[in-house]
Formats: C-alpha cells, structure tokens, sequence
C-alpha cells in the first residue's frame, strides 16, 4: 500500500511513469522556477518584469485540473481572485512607474534609507565611513520626503491630494494576492514549481523591505517556498532527475539559495526596523538638520489633507449633490480661466501700445480690439456673428455685454443697443482719447471687477460645496491616532520659521520675503482656528474663505507645498554647509524610529503581529533552507565539479573583473551561496574546489572572496551567515547610484563615492564581511 502512494505521487510528480523514462516535464518546471530566484538588477525594471510574470503564473494555473471546481469544472474561485490581484498589481506598477518619475525616486529613497540605516547600525564601521554614510543618509533622507511631497501634492493637477508612501502603495494588491493564494493549497502542493514561483517573484517586487509591501503576508511567502521545496524534494528517484539537468542546475541551485537566502535576511531586516520603530517611541524632536523633513513628512500632510477638505468641501450624499458640487467646480474653474485670459490679453495689448511707430489713433484702435479680445476671447463665447453669448456656468449669464463693455472702459451704460449689434460695431462707436490712464484704467476695472465676481462664486461655492462649514473646521483640531493635526501642523511650521537656517545673500532676501508672505497668512488662520466661536456657522464660513484665499486654494492645493518644499529644501542644505547634519547614528535613530512607525500606521499593521509574522517566516525559511541544501547537496557537488572540469578543460583564467571565464563565475557564485547558507560544509562537495572563488557586483564591481568569508564565518551564528550576501547586494545597490550629500541652490549631485573613489564602497564591504 505504501509504495503504490510512493508511486501515484511520483506519476502525480514527475508527469510520467518513473519506469518509462519519459522525460519529466514537472523537474524542469521547478528548475525553471528555482531559476526565477536570482536578483536580476534596477527595482523599477524587476518590478514590472515579475509583475508580468507573476500575472502570467496565475493564468497558467487555470487549466490544471486541481485548480478548478471538480462540481463545475470552473476555474477556482481563489485563484480568480489571486489573478485579479495580480493583475492590477501589474497595472499599477506598469502605471506608476512608466509614467511617474516621482514614485521611482520616492521608491528608491525609501529604500535608500532603509539600507543605509542597516549599514550604519553596524558597530564594526570606521568613523571615516561612518560620516560619509550619514552624510549620504541625509540627502536620501531628504529625497525621499522631496519626492513624495511632488508625488502627493505638487506634480498634478486636482483638487485633492493623493497618498502614497513608496512601499505602501501597492500593498493592497499584494495582499489579496497573498491571501488568495494561501486558499490554493491542493492547486499547488500538486503545482510546486508555481508555489516557488509565486514566492520568488512576489519577493522581488517587495524589494528588500517586504513587511510594508504584503502586510501580515511575509510568512505567507515562506509558506509557498516551504510548499515549493518540500515537493521537489519528497520523491527519492529525483536526486538522478536534477542531476541529469547538468547544464542548468548550477544556476537553478545558486538562484534557489539566493531567493530562500532573500526570504530570511528581508524578515530580518524587517524586523531591525519594527523594533526601532519600538525602541524610539519619543515625544522629543529631532535634531534641527531633520526637523523640517520631519515637518514634511509627518505635519504637513495633515495640514493638506485638511486643506482638500476646505477645497473639495463634504462627500455627496446623492447624485444630485454630487452633480451641485461639480457645477460649483466648473463656476470657480471658469472665473478662474476667466481671470487669466484677461491678464494675457492686457499684458499683450501694453506690449503693442509701447510701438514707437503708433499714432494716436492707432493707439486708440489697438485698445479698441483689445476691449473686443477681453469680451469675446475671455468674459463672453462669440458665437461667430461677433455677438457676446454668457457662459453656462459663467459670473455674467445674467449681465448684458454691452453694459460690462461700458463699465471696463469707463463709458456711461448704454439706455439701448440694437438687436444684432456686434461687439466691435458697439465698441467702434466709443469716443476715447488714448492716455496712459486709459490703459491703467481699464486694467484696474477689469481687475476689480473681476475680483468682485470671483469672490462671489467663491461664496458660493464654500456655502453650496462645503454643507457643513463648522464640521470642517473643528476637524482642523481633530488629532490623528498619533496625535497630529491641521492646527498642530500650522503651529509646528511657525516654530520652522522661527529656527529657520538662512541662506548667505542673495538668497536670504528670497527666503525672508517668502516667509514673511506664508507666515502672516498662517498666523492669521490659525489664530482664527483657535477662537472660541469658530465653529458657529457665520465664522466658519468666513475663516473657510479667509483660507480659501489666502492659500490660493483656487488654484488647487499646491501653492502651500510648493513653496514649503523650497524652504524646507535651503533650510536643509544651508545646515549641511555650517556642518550641522547627522555627526552620529543617535542623531538619526528618532528620525528612522518615526518613518517605520509611521509607515506601519500607513500599512494599517501593529508592531507585535508583524512581529509575530517575521518571526515565523524566518523560522519557515530556515528550515526550508536546511532541506534544500540536504537534499541537493550530491547536485551540489556534481554541478561544481562538472564547472571545474569544464574550466579547467577550456583554461579559462581566473575570476576577475570582465575575465572571460563564465564556468569559473559560475562555480564562484554556488560556492559562495553553499558557504553562507548554512553551518556547516556539505560532506558530499569537496570544499578544495572553492579555492580562491570570487564573484563581483553587477554594477559596482565590488568583490566578495570566499577565501576571505571562508575564515571569518567560522564558527559564527546562521543568522551572521545568511545574510552577507543579501548585504553585499545592498552595497552595489548603493554604490552603483552615486549618492551625493545634500546640495543647494547652486550646489549639483556631486556624489561623495564617485567612480574614482569606488574603494570606499569595497571597503565597506570588507569591514562589513571582517565585523562578522
């Protein structure tokens, strides 16, 4: 009985009878699937490759049999689900980041810091590289935060803010994926080259830092691993099977090391930064270099999430409503538009008018046409006979053309003008005398009326937009769950401007005027805020329009966080220049503590489950690890002597930069990948072949020796081991975008590790593989 379940689950498996020798489709599924493991260069381009891939696994899954509802022979529910989410997963991703540079730089940053913060905590770190690293942490520090304030408020154009947060973003996705797959559990023990598949490929889109990508999902992906392992080693005849895929079980076995390698060392590494996030729960500030990224990061976002409120007013109820809200939208719109129109048209006829060749006459002529542009090519549609026809949704539907024409030009009202008059025949018919208080006139006219109108659409735009002006600013003082608000934020960005670091001339005089500018509008509102009678309606409405105007809130939310942005920015780099960034690891602990807690806040996750879910998924992968190297130990060392045999045949010289020797790279990545993955050398692989093995970074060209790791990993912890090449990765990661410090007004990104300094970098490593 027992052999005949020994032998169905190896027909199940291998896709043959084992006693045919047919070929076993199911071993080079999962080959190819161990293959899918190694890291393959830039997030963005992975992303959007594994994403692809990621959709196309689940779309392969729906004919296998064991996928499908046996009752309706329909495709299972779940995996529908883990399609879709996959789907959109890759549409976002394809979205994002094809088409907003922003959110790569955002992406990037993060992790940036992340990595950087990792390296720094490093006690074995010389003080030399130790502040070149901070100074580096702090420009990425500030990246970040520049790249998400242009992502979230400056770089479009609507009413209401997005929010996003790099690693957050797609997170939803993930999960249901995730969540949808862990329901397929007899799909793919009978699959198990797509579990590890769908393991390795969720893992590289999560990048480095996976607990903010897939939520309470990472031991989920140690799960599909563990699925995927277990089966391709559960059946003995195996062994000879991947021995017999010589060709491809070198690469096979390093990428399968690599991704279950990636598994651990990302828990781990996420858990460092949970338990940062834990350890620096303080109410004090950061040090003045951060305070104005903190404010940036933390405050303002509130602040103008606040703001959309003020701007886009309550959510509608009904379609009614919704449609009322939108018609005030398109009233403030085409005031707007309308004001703009005018300031061209008039800035373009005082260029004409400066024509020494004009005559009086032709002087008076242009003002004329000029009148003509403003009614029929701003306030008024020409409805081709030169009459004036009122916009729909315009301030004037319900005043003549002919009267507004008069007003503008300081003319009496006209009693009666005849049916079928045009525009420029009525105008033809004024009697001007050109001066340039004719000129100054009209603009002011225009101007005032046009001032005079907009702020009665705005009126009513508030009245019939916001239905509730005193809930809108009582929730000016509403804190969030971490104690934040719109009122709090304003009284932080004061103390900003209060310690603010001024630039040498001629730039203290533009940050002086500016500040001076958004401080008095800030003071202003938030003192009215704080009244005792703001919420009553009547004061509600006038402080709503107060900030309406004062933050330009007409021109959608971004006139704040541009100009914050800025200052923020030479604030920023003038500290840098007086030598007052990051001098040591303590001086960024509260800062890197607050970005973790506020991003799990983001991620909707609590410190203790994600702790939990990390704890499990490197005790999943350790143990997953430990019977992959047991059970491929004889392809292990069949596949590195089969490379040193095919080395040695063709003399090919040692590994190097460039060499020409691709079986001697490739033993060097397998022998380094056995040496780190577990305690002890396999019995089965002679460790002589290893001798003097290398490999080098895909873009920096940093070394790792095994010789080297070889003596400084004895008798080290698992823990020590498994990560270092993970470490090595982030190093190139680094070392390949030239990072620079902070910058300033006319300071370029001159990174501090250029080409030529590149043994900064190796050195880094070399101290990194010597503290273990």
């Amino acid at each position: 009985m027992k052999k005949s379940i020994v032998f169905a689950f190896a027909v199940l498996f291998l896709g043959c009878d084992p006693s045919t020798g047919t070929k076993p489709s199911v071993v080079d599924e999962m080959i190819t699937a161990f293959e899918s493991g190694c890291s393959t260069g830039d997030w963005s381009r992975v992303a959007l490759e594994r994403s692809a891939r990621l959709t196309g696994i689940f779309r392969s899954l729906n004919d296998k049999a064991s996928c499908r509802d046996p009752k309706t022979d329909s495709v299972n529910g779940n995996l529908e689900q883990a399609l879709s989410g996959s789907a959109a997963l890759q549409n976002a991703l394809d979205e994002a980041l094809a088409r907003e540079g922003y959110y790569r730089g955002e992406r990037v940053a993060e992790e940036n810091t992340n990595d950087l913060f990792l390296i720094l905590d490093d006690p074995n770190l010389t003080p030399g590289l130790r502040d070149q690293l901070l100074s580096l942490y702090a420009n990425e520090r500030y990246q970040l935060s520049y790249n998400r304030t242009q992502l979230n408020y400056v770089d479009h154009a609507s009413y209401a803010s997005r929010s996003t947060s790099g690693l957050v973003r797609f997170s939803g996705y993930a999960s249901s994926v995730l969540s949808s797959t862990a329901q397929l559990s007899g799909c793919l023990t009978d699959n198990p080259a797509k579990a590890f598949d769908i393991a390795a490929n969720v893992g590289l889109i999560a990048g480095s830092f996976a607990t903010p990508m897939v939520g309470l999902a990472v031991a989920a992906v140690s799960e599909l691993l563990k699925v995927g392992v277990q089966a391709a080693t559960s059946i003995p005849s195996a062994r000879q099977l991947y021995k017999s895929r010589k060709d491809r079980m070198p690469l096979a076995l390093s990428c399968g090391l690599e991704a279950l390698t990636r598994d651990y060392c990302r828990a781990r590494d996420s858990h460092i930064l949970v338990d940062l996030a834990h350890r620096n729960q303080s109410d004090g500030e950061p040090i003045p270099f951060f305070y104005g990224i903190e404010l940036a990061d933390r405050d303002l976002p509130v602040l103008y999430r606040w703001l959309d409120q003020v701007v886009g007013g309550s959510n509608s109820a009904n379609r009614q409503q919704s449609d009322n809200s939108n018609y005030q939208f398109s009233r403030l719109n085409r005031v707007l538009q309308m004001k703009r129109n005018c300031e061209g048209i008039l800035n373009e006829l005082e260029r004409d008018l400066k024509n020494p060749k004009f005559t009086p006459e032709d002087r008076v002529r242009k003002v004329k046409d000029g009148l003509a542009d403003i009614m029929l090519g701003a306030l008024y549609m020409d409805q081709g006979n030169g009459i004036p026809y009122p916009y729909s949704d315009g301030p004037f539907k319900n005043d003549s053309a002919y009267v507004i024409v008069s007003q503008i030009a300081g003319l009496p009202v006209p009693e009666k003008v005849e049916p079928g008059t045009s525009i420029r025949e009525f105008i033809g018919n004024f009697k001007l005398a050109y001066s340039t208080e004719l000129v100054s006139g009209i603009n002011d006219r225009v101007g005032s009326l046009l001032r005079e109108r907009h702020q009665g659409v705005l009126n009513e735009f508030l009245e019939k937009v916001n239905l509730n002006p005193p809930g809108i600013v009582r929730e000016a003082s509403s804190e969030t769950a971490g104690g934040l608000s719109a009122v709090l934020a304003l009284d932080r960005l004061d103390h900003f401007f209060d310690i603010f670091a001024f630039s040498p001339p001629p730039y203290r005089e533009q940050d002086e005027t500016l500040i001076n500018q958004v401080r008095t509008d800030l003071r202003a509102v938030n003192s009215d805020l704080k009244r005792m009678d703001a919420t009553q309606m009547d004061r509600a409405v006038k402080i709503l329009n107060e900030v309406h105007t004062k933050f330009k809130l007409e021109n959608t939310n971004v006139f704040l966080p541009a100009h914050l942005q800025m200052l923020i920015r030479n604030d920023l780099t003038t500290r840098y220049r007086r030598g007052e960034g990051p001098k040591s690891v303590e001086d960024i602990l509260l800062m890197a503590g607050r970005d973790v807690d506020l991003l799990l806040q983001k991620s909707k996750l609590g410190p203790e489950e994600v702790r939990s879910d990390l704890d499990r998924a490197q005790a999943l992968t350790g143990t997953t690890l430990s019977r992959f190297r047991d059970f491929f130990s004889d392809s292990l060392a069949k596949a590195m002597e089969d490379l040193k045999e095919s080395a040695d045949r063709n003399l090919e010289p040692p590994v190097a930069v460039g060499s020409r020797s691709p079986n001697r790279h490739t033993l060097s990545r397998l022998c380094i990948m056995t040496l780190i993955s577990g305690m002890e050398w396999p019995k089965a692989v002679d460790v002589s072949i290893c001798k003097g093995a290398k490999i080098f970074s895909p873009d920096a060209k940093l070394e790792l020796s095994f010789d080297a790791l070889q003596k400084s990993l004895e008798r080290k912890s698992l823990d020590d081991r498994l990560c270092i090449h993970q470490d090595f990765l982030r190093i190139d990661r680094l070392a390949s975008q030239n990072l620079s410090a902070p910058g300033g007004h006319d300071v370029g990104r001159r990174g501090l590790f250029e080409a030529a300094e590149s043994a900064h970098w190796q050195e880094l490593l070399d101290q990194k593989v010597a503290g273990f």
